[in-house]
C-alpha cells in the first residue's frame, strides 16, 4: 500500500484527482512539476494535514462523465510522507487555527487551494520538525537536443 511505503520515508508515485473526494489533494491549475503539495483532510475527523509530496506532472484533463464539465483535472505526484488519515494526522486542524497558520483558509473544500507565503514557510518548518527533514526527490529533466555546427 502506498501509505505504508511512504510512511517508511520512501517515495511512492500517485496521482491526485480534483473534485472526486473531500479527503485528498487540492489541485490548483497553476501547479507545476517540482511544486510542493500537502494532503489535507477537511470533511471528516481527524481533520488536518496527513501527507506531503512533490508534483511530477502538471494538471491534465481526464474524461469524467459524472462531472458537469465532462472531465476532471489530475496531477501526478510522489509522496515523501504519508500517514493513514483515518487514524491520525500529522498537523491537526487545531494547530492550523493558530498563528502563523491562521492567515490561511484551511476549511475551503474547493480545489485549487494555494498556501499563502507566510503560512507556507511556517508549515514547511513545522512539517520538518514533525516528520524529519528530507531532500526533495530528483526529477527527470527533459533532455534538449544539441545542434552540431
Amino acid at each position: 500500500m502506498a501509505m505504508a511505503r511512504a510512511a517508511r520515508r520512501g517515495q511512492t508515485r500517485d496521482h491526485g484527482r480534483r473534485g472526486r473526494r473531500r479527503m485528498g489533494l487540492r489541485i490548483c491549475t497553476q501547479i507545476l512539476p517540482g511544486d510542493r503539495v500537502f494532503l489535507h483532510r477537511v470533511a471528516q475527523e481527524p481533520k488536518g494535514i496527513f501527507g506531503s509530496g512533490y508534483v511530477t506532472r502538471a494538471p491534465y484533463e481526464v474524461p469524467d462523465p459524472a462531472t458537469k464539465r465532462g472531465y476532471r483535472l489530475c496531477i501526478d505526484f510522489v509522496y515523501d510522507w504519508l500517514v493513514d488519515a483515518h487514524e491520525d494526522v500529522v498537523i491537526p486542524r487545531e494547530m492550523l487555527r493558530t498563528h502563523p497558520f491562521s492567515v490561511q483558509t484551511w476549511d475551503a473544500q474547493s480545489s485549487g487551494t494555494v498556501i499563502k507565503p507566510m503560512a507556507e514557510g511556517a508549515l514547511e518548518k513545522r512539517w520538518a520538525e514533525l516528520t524529519g527533514k528530507r531532500k526533495p526527490p530528483k526529477f527527470d529533466t527533459p533532455t534538449v537536443p544539441t545542434h552540431k555546427k
